[in-house]
């Protein structure tokens, strides 16, 4: 008998460790429709996601798609406990709450809502029109201009609060495709956003816009290879273990552009303008302290300053 009862105690703990046992499912439904019109949206992507993860790595209960009339659902969810929805759709700014993360009080901007076993929770979901961003990017060489490709842009976004001190908080990156262009929609309306495009050998690009509802706007740069002066020189390396190294440039006590020259062997700094600069060069080694040289220049206007690198 001893036995027996020690056989029914192990199966029903493995069977509750293991999640094999019945489970009266519960599911998620609901509508989503345009804020300003009230029209019912088809096609957008409805995810469910645990309110204990929402703020690290949003872990997936599940998904369902809109119909043609707004509607959802989402079912067989085998669990209970703390949840929301995140809704996409392009042209229409995400109602999902990452961008929100750090925010003061972040989490009053979210619907969590409570379900519990074999419930039916009906949502209603207002989406509205997000703006556009449009990135043209070009370059300028010997045989004219055309598109830049596989160039990255990086979006943040500024918080609505402490903006005396504002930190940036990450989007979303960007590629340039072979003309050029890249385009992000649904960006959240009446937020500001930090562009910053960087270009190995070139200054950084930051713009910073304010995006409005159902508003496109494009921002266009060229990277000109054919404008001097400019810094440059071939790299040889060591044969010790190296770890990383880097270059930037010091102008009046301001940090300008830097290259990761860790497996590079030749560097150039472009379209700079003549005057004097300090190239800072940063090494490190494996199992050794980091290794800084400093290398006053001075550059002249239509001229190119060849600075060759041995570490």
């Amino acid at each position: 008998m001893k036995l027996r009862h020690f056989l029914i105690v192990l199966f029903v703990v493995v069977i509750f460790q293991t999640g094999i046992y019945p489970v009266i499912t519960s599911r998620v439904e609901g509508h989503v429709v345009d804020k300003d019109t009230r029209i019912a949206l088809a096609n957008v992507e409805v995810i469910l996601y645990p309110k204990q993860s929402w703020s690290l790595n949003p872990g997936m209960v599940g998904k369902a798609t809109t119909d043609a009339n707004g509607y959802f659902k989402i079912d067989n969810i085998r669990r209970i406990g703390t949840f929301f929805v995140g809704c996409y759709k392009s042209g229409y700014a995400n109602t999902s709450p990452f961008y929100l993360l750090n925010e003061i009080n972040s989490e009053q901007f979210i619907n969590f809502f409570e379900l519990r076993e074999g419930q039916v929770k009906h949502i209603d979901i207002q989406m509205e029109k997000g703006g556009e961003l449009k990135m043209n990017i070009q370059k300028k060489d010997m045989t004219g201009i055309s598109g830049y490709k596989n160039i990255i842009i990086q979006i943040y976004r500024k918080p609505k609060h402490n903006l005396a001190n504002p930190q940036y908080y990450y989007v979303k990156s960007l590629s340039t495709d072979e003309n050029g262009i890249s385009i992000i929609d649904g960006l959240i309306p009446g937020e500001i956003f930090e562009i910053l495009i960087r270009k190995d050998g070139f200054p950084r690009i930051k713009k910073e816009i304010l995006i409005k509802k159902n508003e496109s706007i494009e921002i266009y740069h060229l990277y000109d290879f054919t404008i001097k002066p400019s810094i440059a020189g071939k790299i040889t390396h060591s044969e010790k273990q190296l770890l990383n190294a880097s270059i930037f440039l010091v102008s009046n006590n301001i940090v300008g552009p830097d290259i990761d020259i860790t497996i590079k062997s030749e560097y150039q700094f472009r379209d700079i303008n003549p005057g004097f600069y300090d190239l800072y060069l940063v090494v490190v080694y494996d199992n050794e302290s980091p290794i800084k040289k400093i290398y006053p220049i001075k550059v002249e206007r239509d001229s190119t300053y060849i600075l060759n690198l041995n570490f």
